[in-house]
C-alpha cells in the first residue's frame, strides 16, 4: 500500500492524469481478494488529485485478481 501511495503521488507531481494499476494475484481465491483490491484502490483515489484517473488493468486468467 506504502508503494502505491507513493507512486500516486510522484504521477501526479510529474502531471499524469491517468494512473494504470494491474491489481495482481489472488491470494485467497474468494471475494476477500476482491475487497483487498477494492481497499488499495479508496487508499489511492484518498490522494489521487481531483483531475487523476486511477484506471485498473484486466487480467486474463482466473489466478489473478479481476478476472
Amino acid at each position: 500500500m506504502k508503494a502505491m501511495r507513493a507512486a500516486v503521488k510522484k504521477a501526479a507531481m510529474a502531471g499524469a492524469s491517468i494512473f494504470n494499476v494491474h491489481i495482481g494475484w489472488r491470494v485467497f481465491m474468494d471475494h476477500r481478494d476482491l475487497e483487498a483490491v477494492a481497499d488499495m484502490v479508496k487508499k489511492m483515489l484518498e490522494i489521487a488529485p481531483e483531475n487523476m484517473y486511477i484506471s485498473l488493468e484486466t487480467t486474463y486468467t482466473r489466478k489473478r485478481s479481476g478476472a
